[in-house]
């Protein structure tokens, strides 16, 4: 089976995330993440997340082009060795998310289903660089070739 980095720390307590309990109701934000999210420029966040999407666009091919006044959560693409896409860019520190995993589906869904083995979110939000970007870029080329 393919390893999806569980034997990182990091990872392993990312993907455990849904075991943790999560409080639900009407809490306040507490001062230091008020303080955090007040001293940030929201517009400035933004526009760095919509140019990492397009130094990737220019390069790589995603699921849909960045329309206007869209901010991304990441670079959706397909690839059809994504599980080794996933295990190189891990090897890289370069940890994307994979949204849904089908494992068996009726017949009438196989276009989900094939979509689903080849979906991989490339991150590009505002803790990136340039220079993030162009490493991203050539790890995954590397299996272009």
């Amino acid at each position: 089976e393919f390893d999806r980095g569980e034997n990182t720390d990091w990872y392993s307590s990312y993907l455990n995330h849904k075991k943790l309990t999560v409080p639900v109701g009407p809490f306040a934000m507490s001062n230091l993440s008020k303080s955090l999210y007040e001293s940030y420029d929201q517009f400035d966040i933004l526009q760095k997340t919509r140019d990492n999407y397009a130094i990737l666009q220019q390069h790589l091919t995603p699921i849909k082009n960045l329309e206007e006044g869209v901010v991304p959560i990441g670079f959706a693409m397909l690839h059809k060795n994504r599980d080794k896409l996933l295990q190189r860019l891990i090897e890289n520190k370069i940890y994307p998310p994979i949204h849904w995993t089908l494992r068996q589906v009726p017949k009438r869904f196989s276009d989900s289903y094939w979509m689903s083995e080849r979906e991989i979110t490339i991150p590009c939000d505002h803790r990136y660089n340039k220079d993030d970007m162009a490493r991203i870029i050539k790890c995954v080329k590397t299996l272009y070739s």
